[in-house]
């Protein structure tokens, strides 16, 4: 008997070591999971962060990236199948050891074995995970490696592009700030049909002589020198891509922070219209719907509209773009929104205000009450111009059978943000159609086209005044005498860019007013644009200067009120 209750005690020692054995497995068992899964989780959390920063990454960089993330995913989940198959056998062998610690007697050994062998099983289980996770640590290195890499190429990529924009900004300096073409029309039907002669010829790509029929030789002919003649038909090289592509960059340089304005003058039936904009006067039928590309015969406006969205395309990887458009005419001395929407019946129209850069947060000339339309795509940007165009004043005169009667002004003010540095550049271009000037017998403008012939000459008298006070260095330049040059006065003068686009008659019978437009065209020529700062930025300087006046006024205010608060005790700062 004493030996039977020997055996039971030691039967029961056994049983008891088994268990204890077999929590003991169980314990390292759950560590292991725990491991396991919180090596997932920092392992999914790592990936999602990596996935943020590399989100704004350029084209290339991000395809580079997106194989890597891929990669790892592919090696995560097959560590986290693994790990399941891993977690699944334990499972299994603590059941097995559970059931086998509760069976008989004579089984004790057995199982007491088993136990320990499974023991063994989870323990080289556990050295593989801890491999698994030191490998996807070497990753997620890897990982933070290509990212500091990726920062490290986009500051070199930012500094080439501020080069390339101060190499641009230098090559688009050489050739002048206020850049005078000339465009020689080819010689009319109506012309040919009264018989006239050719009233110039084109020495040279920048220089052209043409006859002054009121004045006795040797002053009967007049050379004139500009940045470049353009003359004559499309193929001696006065088409419509040939003009655009020599102010092609410009849109460059309006993306890039710089203001920018193209101006076509001349007389009345000279093709500035044509040149801005193209056969019709129409922007839309300009651009083939299909490729979004320009017609042979499209003007600057619709060419430079699809530039635009071209460039932009181009950085989309680096930075995102707001383009904002503003349409006004300006028919006898009105100023007209050409975008606003139809009135009501009895509703007022808003009186529309410009203000001058210098007195706006933007540093741009506004125009208060005015309509601004945000266009996204080309299309959207087309048809806003479309929209506009339709309700342009035009009448038929002698002169010109749809003389455009208002002056035009078209404004694109183009916003980039940088989507790493957040850092946003602001620019404006500005595209306008100037009304032909014209000599009123020779047009035969009665009753209201003599008023609009008076209101036109007296608005491009105005431009010559600002020109003339440009050329001249006076300090004062009269923008504010007259509404179409508070217009344009961010885009002539200061730091802006322009470009004057000289349309004239190959006719004798017009070769007077060729002349004086082509007088007109050298004082502009002589203009010297100051290399001032960015106008956005001082008119920030300028918001900053008044914010920070208003706060030492509001200061002293506060002063002054302690002593009367206070009594005689009070003191005065």
């Amino acid at each position: 008997k004493g030996q039977i209750d020997d055996a039971k005690r030691q039967a029961s020692a056994e049983i008891a070591a088994a268990r204890a054995e077999s929590a003991e497995a169980s314990a390292r068992t759950k560590a292991v999971e725990k491991q396991l899964k919180d090596a997932v989780e920092k392992g999914e959390a790592d990936l999602r962060q990596l996935d943020r920063q590399h989100a704004a990454e350029t084209v290339a960089l991000m395809e580079r990236n997106e194989r890597d993330v891929e990669k790892l995913q592919r090696q995560m989940e097959d560590d986290r199948a693994s790990a399941d198959s891993a977690r699944a056998a334990l499972e299994e062998q603590m059941a097995a050891a559970a059931t086998a610690a509760q069976e008989a007697v004579e089984r004790a050994e057995k199982d007491a074995m088993r136990a320990v062998d499974e023991a063994k099983a989870a323990k080289a289980n556990e050295g593989k995970i801890r491999q698994h996770l030191e490998t996807m640590k070497d990753m997620i290195q890897e990982a933070k490696v290509v990212d500091q890499r990726n920062a490290v190429l986009d500051r070199d990529m930012r500094r080439e592009l501020e080069r390339r924009k101060k190499l641009h900004e230098y090559v688009e300096d050489l050739k002048g700030k206020i850049r005078v073409y000339v465009r020689v029309r080819p010689m009319s039907e109506s012309e040919e049909g009264k018989g006239c002669g050719s009233a110039y010829t084109k020495n040279n790509a920048t220089s052209v002589t043409y006859l002054q029929p009121d004045k006795a030789p040797p002053e009967d002919k007049k050379n004139f020198d500009f940045d470049k003649i353009f003359a004559g038909t499309p193929d001696m090289g006065n088409g419509q891509h040939q003009v655009f592509e020599d102010v092609k960059q410009l849109v460059l340089s309006c993306i890039e922070g710089t203001n920018v304005c193209i101006f076509a003058y001349g007389q009345t039936g000279s093709g500035k219209t044509f040149t801005m904009v193209g056969p019709g006067g129409a922007i839309g039928s300009n651009i083939d719907s299909s490729t979004g590309q320009p017609l042979d015969a499209a003007g600057v406006t619709p060419r430079a509209a699809v530039e635009l969205f071209n460039v932009l395309q181009e950085r989309d990887a680096l930075c995102t773009a707001e383009v904002d458009v503003s349409m006004y005419e300006l028919y006898c001395d009105a100023l007209v929104d050409l975008l606003k929407e139809p009135s009501r019946p009895g509703q007022k129209e808003p009186d529309l205000k410009v203000k001058l850069a210098q007195h706006t947060e933007s540093g741009l000339v506004e125009v208060q009450n005015g309509t601004i339309c945000r266009a996204s795509t080309l299309q959207e940007l087309t048809d806003i111009l479309e929209a506009g165009v339709r309700n342009r004043s035009t009448q038929s005169t002698k002169m010109n059978a749809e003389s455009s009667r208002s002056h035009l002004v078209m404004s694109f003010v183009i916003r980039s943000t940088n989507r790493r540095s957040g850092v946003v550049t602001s620019g404006k271009l500005t595209l306008v159609d100037l009304a032909g000037s014209e000599r009123v017998d020779k047009s035969g403008a009665e009753g209201q086209r003599l008023k609009e012939a008076q209101s036109i000459n007296k608005s491009l008298s105005a431009i010559g005044d600002v020109v003339g006070a440009l050329t001249s260095g006076t300090k004062h330049i009269p923008y504010r005498n007259h509404t179409l040059t508070t217009l344009m006065s961010d885009s002539i003068g200061g730091s802006a860019k322009t470009v004057m686009m000289v349309c004239c008659s190959p006719a004798d019978y017009n070769a007077v007013e060729s002349v004086n437009a082509l007088s007109f065209a050298v004082r502009c020529k002589n203009v010297k644009n100051m290399t001032a700062a960015n106008p956005a930025a001082a008119a920030a300087q300028v918001q900053s200067l008044r914010q920070e006046l208003a706060r030492l006024k509001k200061a002293k205010g506060a002063a002054d009120e302690g002593p009367k608060k206070g009594g005689a005790g009070g003191r005065r700062k």
